[in-house]
């Protein structure tokens, strides 16, 4: 049992890296600017989203490389949280916007690396529901640790805006951590050895018909599912002050207030999430393209703080489902051989999507001629209740039981 808890608080570790990316710096974003000379400011807005860009490429190398046996799980995650120390760190020793976008490249590269591997290792280690229930307390523990970093950025950034980036240097800690804890080969437990050996025979069998293993139809449909939710759900975050603040509903303390209760929200539906996922299986999804729409759609009509606030708890409902499904999904759809590249991809369609989430405003701006932010959540809203109702037809057709790792060698 100690050995377990070890693992988990290793594996939960791993959420720094997404968290820390982004949230370090968005207090501090102010103090860099005016420590900059005068830059364009589509260079300014690279300092947070280019990390991003190269988090795609870089999970995908990841995955490839350990998939190929050219490097283990452990290095993958040692190098990655390695890269994301020393790039973070150094992104505040000279006011130089080139200097500080290729220190965010490799923050970028070093993230890809090590979230790439968090499905597979969790898999390693867990199953069945103890496997669902890891998914959501790594999701509810990033939720937590984004408002501690954003805190702890604030208060250093008042005394110079060099002083968040030194907060990187606390995942130093991380990597030690994990390569004191993580085995190059963990050992398996008996549900594991058995889901391994279902999955070997499967193999064999496909190998004497002149098969391959294969990522197969149902890692593409997470994948679809992957861009949807989080290229549409994630739309919200880049508008929710500009429309608390913009219809007059609030000011940036109310904001404030309203992102810390979306974020309660989110830690607590991400705490249940193995136990929702064991009652609905696939159909957790069209339970958060649910929330996500009906959020949405109270949110177009919300004209006073109390409703936006319950409109973003029922979002956030959404969000704290989604992710560890994803994740959790990415475990079971591959044959077992394939779980390393099939978190990878999970993992990078997920961050391509954050990037994605940029344009959503302006196309439904451009197609339908109306740049109401009422308008876009209410198209939104729509686009995520038709998602809840195709995802949920295809899962009834095709069948919802999530069956380990089967079925995708054909």
């Amino acid at each position: 049992m100690k050995g377990k808890i070890s693992i988990l608080i290793a594996i939960v570790l791993i959420c720094v890296a997404p968290m820390a990316d982004t949230y370090i710096l968005i207090p501090d974003m102010s103090g860099i600017v005016n420590a900059l000379p005068p830059t364009n400011s589509t260079l300014i807005s690279f300092i947070l989203t280019i990390s991003s860009l190269f988090v795609i490429p870089s999970s995908l190398i990841a995955g490839k490389l350990v998939e190929q046996n050219k490097l283990s799980k452990k290095g993958a995650l040692l190098i990655g949280f390695t890269l994301f120390t020393i790039g973070g760190a150094a992104g505040g020793l000279f006011a130089n916007i080139n200097y500080i976008l290729f220190t965010r490249a490799i923050v970028g590269i070093g993230n890809g690396f090590a979230t790439a591997m968090v499905a597979s290792i969790v898999a390693d280690y867990f199953s069945g529901q103890a496997r669902a229930n890891v998914m959501g307390l790594y999701n509810a523990l990033g939720s937590l640790l984004a408002i501690g970093l954003t805190v702890l950025a604030g208060y250093l950034a008042v005394i110079s805006w060099r002083l968040p980036f030194a907060v990187y240097l606390l995942c130093a800690l991380i990597v030690v951590y994990h390569a004191i804890v993580l085995k190059k080969n963990p050992p398996k437990s008996e549900e594991l050895l058995a889901e391994e050996e279902e999955q070997a025979m499967q193999e064999a069998n496909a190998t004497a018909l002149g098969q391959k293993p294969r990522l197969g139809k149902a890692v593409w449909v997470l994948v679809v599912i992957t861009i949807l939710s989080q290229v549409v759900g994630n739309t919200l975050y880049l508008f929710l002050s500009i429309f608390i603040e913009g219809e007059g509903i609030g000011n940036a303390a109310a904001t404030g207030m309203v992102n810390g209760l979306l974020t309660a929200s989110i830690v607590v539906v991400s705490l249940v999430f193995g136990f929702l996922y064991s009652k609905f299986n696939k159909y957790t999804s069209t339970l958060f393209f649910l929330a996500f729409g009906v959020g949405y759609l109270m949110l177009a009509r919300s004209h006073s703080l109390s409703m936006v606030i319950l409109s973003t708890v029922v979002w956030g409902i959404g969000f704290g489902l989604s992710v560890p499904y994803l994740y959790q999904e990415a475990t079971m759809a591959p044959p077992k051989v394939l779980i390393t590249f099939t978190g990878a991809l999970i993992n990078s369609t997920i961050f391509f999507s954050y990037v994605l989430s940029t344009f959503v405003q302006p196309l439904i701006a451009g197609i339908f001629n109306n740049d109401s932010l009422r308008f876009m959540f209410d198209v939104l809203g729509i686009v995520m209740i038709i998602c809840a109702i195709g995802v949920g037809i295809y899962f009834k057709i095709s069948g919802s039981e999530p069956v380990p790792n089967k079925g995708a060698v054909i």
